[in-house]
């Protein structure tokens, strides 16, 4: 089972899990990433059995572990 999880000043949300044989959870949870990433312009990375995240520019339904994170706005 995959996930997908934003990380913010409320903590660690899980948005949606989806299996890789299921094409309406990875559509759900596709929406879910493109409104975070595309609209709102969250960074997402893709946390890999090393742990190491990769950036993504768009969704992997592939990857077990996506993080997005609203990006970090300075002054």
């Amino acid at each position: 089972m995959s996930y997908l999880s934003v990380l913010d000043k409320r903590g660690d949300t899980k948005l949606a899990t989806w299996n890789a044989a299921n094409i309406h959870e990875i559509q759900a949870a596709k929406e879910k990433f493109d409104d975070l990433v595309v609209r709102q312009g969250y960074a997402a990375y893709e946390l890999q059995p090393n742990d190491q995240g990769v950036v993504l520019r768009e969704f992997n339904p592939a990857a077990e572990r996506i993080f997005v994170m609203p990006r970090t706005v300075g002054g």
